[in-house]
């Protein structure tokens, strides 16, 4: 997810390993702590629905389903807030609010040490399979599955002589638009600018925040870390982990972006043969990066894109549905084409090249600015080094079905034009 470099926010993050791992979507653009409920986009992808058994399922037998329950169960908590009648992915695909509500509360009153044996029957029993396909393409159900992580570094609210690098909060002057609130054909999508003499500007770009003098710098400083590599990957992240002197750490996650299209510096460095493929992760990107630091600040802002930060209280991080991830069973997707909140049965292969199978039930709580399509996937890893070394190296072809309450008819090819 690291190639996208940058949707979410988190997004997320485009192609290729680090491109990939670049894009490290997952992420960029996490909601407010309390947030409404997401608006539901169009549905303009050539998807279908295929009717599937669990027997169909690669190696449904042996998931130990460790933290399912648990990322379920936060999904939950934001599908039991939604009015009943309120659709939960455009076209029809996933039903109503009051569809999720019953399974959910099963899953609410379920021992929290439930066996795997339990936890499978709950599912079978309550849901059923579609496999999710993109037609027009030669292998309709096989798409792109990247990982993002979260961020984890030495920081302070106040710079220091080795902290110097700024992270800033949404300023004052930013303006940031929901479309859908003005026309409902535009629902999902927002626009950032400048209110100047009656109308609306494009934002500064990340070249200009970041470099002298920019007016809006005084009062949107609200942390300060030693590397600017680490601040542009926090900016594709859009969620991190600070650790201040004192050994506390406190969590900052997507507030607002400026209204720029992400571009993925992953790819621009592969196209003009900075990095050979081989170097294609996060790891190597950001090798790169700190080995040349004059080239990568110029190579940086050619990515016009901007995220401001916020606090975040409590667990974390954010997801797009407005709850915390769970590490290896969330999954940033399309909203275009899986309902937020839905469990989704992924089959793909481990980061690296060991070939070893991850074939395990997801949950769909995330979007990324890279994660795009029917057939699209971005695995959340974790905090630290050691997610990173799982998220920059991940970047394999699979498949997925999206599991839906028994009781929801399912539009099996949804139409374009069905709305929200």
């Amino acid at each position: 997810a690291f190639a996208g470099v940058g949707r979410r926010m988190l997004g997320r993050l485009l192609p290729v390993a680090l491109i990939a791992s670049f894009a490290l979507a997952g992420c960029e653009g996490t909601p407010p702590e309390t947030p409404p409920p997401p608006p539901i986009p169009k549905s303009d992808l050539n998807i279908r629905y295929v009717p599937a058994g669990f027997a169909d399922l690669e190696g449904w037998q042996a998931d130990e389903f460790a933290g399912f329950l648990e990322a379920f169960r936060t999904s939950c908590k934001a599908l039991s807030k939604r009015p009943d009648s309120q659709m939960v992915a455009p076209a029809g695909v996933g039903g109503t609010a009051a569809d999720w509500k019953p399974v959910c509360r099963e899953a609410g009153v379920l021992d929290a040490g439930a066996s795997p044996e339990t936890l499978r029957a709950f599912v079978t029993g309550r849901f059923a399979a579609y496999r999710v396909e993109s037609l027009g393409t030669p292998d309709a159900g096989v798409g792109k599955f990247t990982g993002y992580y979260e961020i984890e570094l030495a920081g302070a609210e106040k710079q220091t002589d080795k902290l110097t690098m700024p992270v800033f909060a949404p300023p004052p002057d930013l303006v940031t638009a929901q479309l859908g609130d003005f026309d409902q054909s535009l629902a999902g999508r927002r626009i950032s600018g400048r209110a100047r003499v009656g109308k609306l500007e494009p934002y500064d770009t990340r070249a200009v925040i970041e470099g002298p003098g920019w007016p809006a710098k005084a009062g949107a400083e609200m942390l300060f870390w030693g590397d600017p590599v680490d601040v542009f990957f926090l900016q594709v992240q859009g969620s991190g982990v600070v650790r201040f002197d004192d050994g506390t750490t406190r969590r900052v996650g997507y507030a607002a972006d400026n209204g720029h299209r992400f571009v993925g510096i992953g790819g621009l460095m592969l196209r003009r043969k900075l990095i050979g493929r081989g170097e294609a992760s996060a790891q190597g990107v950001r090798a790169w990066l700190r080995r040349n630091p004059r080239k990568a600040a110029k190579l940086m802002a050619e990515n016009p894109r901007f995220i401001f930060f916020r606090w975040i209280e409590g667990p974390g991080p954010i997801g797009a549905m407005g709850v915390p991830l769970t590490p290896g069973r969330s999954l940033a997707v399309d909203p275009r084409a899986v309902p937020l909140g839905a469990p989704v049965w992924l089959a793909t292969k481990w980061p690296g090249k060991s070939g070893r199978k991850f074939q395990r039930l997801m949950v769909a709580q995330d979007t990324g600015g890279a994660i795009k399509g029917a057939v699209r996937g971005d695995i959340y890893f974790g905090t630290g080094e050691k997610a990173l070394e799982l998220a920059g190296r991940m970047n394999h072809p699979g498949h997925y079905f999206v599991l839906i309450p028994k009781t929801v008819k399912v539009r099996l090819e949804p139409e374009a034009d069905s709305g929200s």
